[in-house]
């Protein structure tokens, strides 16, 4: 008669094969790879020979470390990236939105007014926008003075300043980094109060010539993302 086999350990089994996946599922399979891993060898020590598998669940146990902390690192290297991706476009955001209103503030100081784009609720990527864009831009100012500095874009997905296709083409409006168009108020009345309904709720906001906003990354008005000059 042949020499008996000693049974495997089940939990060393269950660790190799864990370990293995986790090459492609990480630490969701890395994790139960490590611990099916330490109690198979910990009952096959128990066991005293009766049950064969160290080998298996050791290679399981490392599988399982090496991988699970390699998926941890990789996840959170990418929710990182993402942070740093939108700290990025809510700057570029808030300087274009800043240039703006800076640009209607000091088209007020040359000219003792504000720009008079035929609105004073719109945003920049309608006529009274574009309109607002060539006034602070130069060409529509009395004295052709370029008080707007913003980068320019290639698409309205990409955000900056869209003109048409061609040399001199006019301007399509001002877009966000997420491609919206900003928002902008005017105290066309001089009262020093501006009042609006923004995202469903009323806002009052005093002592400014000029409010500009733009909606965020979800392109919903008044909720957390937004990025406003007040």
């Amino acid at each position: 008669m042949g020499k008996e086999r000693k049974p495997w350990s089940g939990l060393a089994i269950a660790s190799l094969a864990g370990g293995v996946l986790s090459l492609v599922l990480g630490f969701l399979t890395g994790i139960p790879a490590v611990i099916c891993g330490h109690l198979g060898r910990a009952r096959i020590r128990k066991a005293r020979g009766e049950l064969r598998g160290n080998g298996m669940a050791l290679a399981g146990l490392i599988l399982g470390y090496v991988m699970s902390v390699v998926s941890v690192v990789v996840v959170l290297s990418f929710f990182a990236a993402q942070a740093a991706i939108k700290n990025a476009n809510t700057l570029r955001s808030r300087t274009m939105l800043m240039s703006t209103a800076m640009a209607v503030e000091q088209h007020y100081q040359e000219y003792s007014k504000l720009p008079e784009p035929g609105a004073n609720d719109f945003d920049t990527g309608d006529p009274a926008g574009r309109k607002l864009l060539d006034i602070l831009l130069g060409p529509a100012n009395p004295r052709g003075i370029p008080f707007l500095s913003v980068e320019t874009g290639k698409t309205r997905k990409k955000g900056g300043l869209i003109r048409g296709s061609g040399s001199g083409s006019p301007v399509v409006g001002l877009f966000d980094t997420w491609g919206n168009p900003f928002r902008v108020l005017l105290d066309d009345d001089y009262d020093g109060v501006i009042r609006f309904t923004y995202g469903g709720r009323l806002e009052v906001v005093h002592n400014r010539l000029v409010l500009v906003a733009s909606k965020g990354a979800d392109g919903i008005e008044g909720t957390g993302d937004d990025v406003k000059s007040w």
